[in-house]
């Protein structure tokens, strides 16, 4: 089961407590998953369609606890694609004040027409919004593995739908955008921390809880890449440095003798020529001084060594 089917088997599973919510929620399902038809006698219905047979129980679940409709589910078999969808069909009884109460259809003068906005009293409390967006989720999001990445869209058929879909994300602090993808408008997040907000708002808890343990291991695993490239780094470093000094050092036993050194110069050439691998604080802690003062005094060496490179005609 996709990590998608598993959010929305979880959304399904909320129980909407108060009418306003669940017209919120069915007026976001129709918008998305919903689509008009027209039976005997100019009766007025809605099918939906749902890749999730559970998001079409609940659709018509829904529909009957607002509506006395006439609710019917069948599975559809794509055989090209491989797969099956759920159809719910409403028809007849309070249908038609279903469509109305919703915006998807407006009645003037007796003359019925196409609704192209979401009536603003269905998004008057925070409930309401967290259940529109769930809603629209349910009926036409989608959410990618996060361990194989993060993107959760929407999408939607019409303009004003997906901006208000996208205002509503907005102002939850979820910098959602909209693209166009053929005919369709689609809302999307591609920030991880973005999407568990989201699946928080839409009340999905475990799934946010999964993601965002991917998302923990992520960045713990992120973490211990970049401390020990860092360190690789700091070893290479290392190994260049002492290779050059020893490089320096030997050129000076070559050329004038470690022993016309000065005594302190002498101690830290033959300490780095006997250690080649130590770092500066193991040098350091082998002669008995400070870090600093390793570090200087190799510093005069690899000087010495540059005069001598010099006077020899290097450069």
């Amino acid at each position: 089961m996709s990590f998608s089917s598993c959010a929305k088997d979880e959304l399904v599973k909320i129980k909407l407590k108060t009418g306003e919510e669940k017209l919120a929620a069915l007026c976001a399902l129709t918008n998305t998953a919903g689509s008009l038809t027209m039976g005997r006698s100019d009766r007025v219905g809605v099918q939906f369609s749902s890749e999730s047979f559970s998001v079409g129980k609940y659709i018509a679940q829904l529909a009957g606890s607002l509506y006395r409709v006439d609710a019917s589910i069948s599975v559809r078999e794509h055989k090209r694609l491989n797969a099956r969808s759920a159809l719910v069909r409403l028809s007849g009884g309070d249908t038609l004040k279903l469509l109305l109460d919703i915006g998807a259809l407006i009645a003037q003068n007796g003359v019925l027409s196409f609704g192209d906005s979401v009536p603003e009293n269905l998004l008057k409390s925070d409930s309401a919004r967290r259940a529109f967006l769930r809603g629209a989720f349910l009926g036409a999001g989608s959410v990618s593995d996060p361990s194989h990445g993060y993107h959760l869209e929407i999408v939607c058929r019409r303009e004003s739908f997906a901006d208000t879909v996208c205002s509503l994300m907005c102002e939850q602090g979820m910098n959602a955008k909209t693209m166009l993808r053929k005919n369709s408008f689609v809302i999307y997040l591609k920030d991880g921390e973005m999407i568990s907000d989201f699946l928080a708002f839409i009340s999905a808890s475990g799934t946010t809880l999964e993601l965002e343990n991917v998302r923990v291991e992520k960045s713990l695993r992120n973490y211990l890449n970049r401390t020990n490239n860092c360190e690789m780094a700091n070893v290479q470093k290392t190994i260049r440095a002492a290779v050059s000094q020893i490089a320096g050092i030997q050129l000076i036993r070559k050329e004038r003798g470690l022993e016309s050194l000065p005594p302190p110069l002498r101690q830290v050439a033959e300490a780095r020529l006997n250690n080649p691998d130590a770092s500066l604080e193991m040098l350091a802690d082998l002669l008995g001084i400070g870090k600093s003062g390793v570090n200087h005094r190799l510093l005069k060496l690899m000087k010495i060594a540059q005069e001598i490179n010099i006077e020899r005609g290097g450069v």
